[in-house]
């Protein structure tokens, strides 16, 4: 079936593709299936970070409107599973915590710490090579879609006049880099 590219959202990587029936069929002919809207991702890195973060200009775009009352500055909440693709944004400074929106916007990340995404409010995974839907996990070496077969074991020796705080900066740094684990 022939398709036409319409929108690419630059702040999301998402990409919208709208499905066109053949027009030179009757229209009693045209028989269509299933949705008419189709997604997948078509940006393999992350945005800038001078972009900010998606969700949070989802809730700041909240910030003038008067809420009991009142006007809050919003920020997001936590990730909260059970509503992973709602707007829930916080009153920065107070617990007030109010669903702004019942989805965020296309493409929104459905928690900050993995690449999975909303899409019609609902979370819809994302694979390692960053393709909607594919399923693609890191291995234990950390290759994405990898089978395990290229980690290698590098030993090594601590010096030996280390202070006990220089030993805790080590194991600061080794928890935060990927693929790379130390045993003190």
């Amino acid at each position: 079936m022939p398709h036409e590219c319409i929108a690419i959202n630059s702040a999301t990587g998402l990409l919208d593709e709208v499905l066109i029936v053949q027009l030179n069929k009757l229209m009693d002919d045209a028989n269509c299936e299933g949705k008419n809207i189709r997604y997948r991702t078509c940006s393999n890195m992350d945005c800038p970070v001078e972009s900010g973060d998606f969700r949070a200009q989802q809730c700041s775009a909240h910030n003038d409107i008067r809420h009991q009352g009142m006007v809050y500055e919003w920020v997001p909440v936590p990730y909260d599973p059970s509503a992973a693709c709602a707007l829930r944004c916080q009153a920065r400074g107070r617990s007030l915590t109010v669903e702004l929106a019942p989805k965020v916007l296309d493409g929104t990340r459905c928690r900050a710490d993995a690449l999975d995404m909303c899409i019609s409010g609902i979370c819809q995974e994302v694979g390692c090579d960053r393709q909607l839907g594919s399923g693609a996990r890191e291995d234990n070496c950390g290759v994405c879609a990898g089978d395990g077969s290229t980690c290698r074991l590098v030993r090594g020796q601590a010096l030996p006049h280390v202070s006990p705080e220089e030993h805790f900066g080590l194991s600061l740094l080794s928890t935060g880099k990927q693929n790379f684990r130390a045993t003190l």
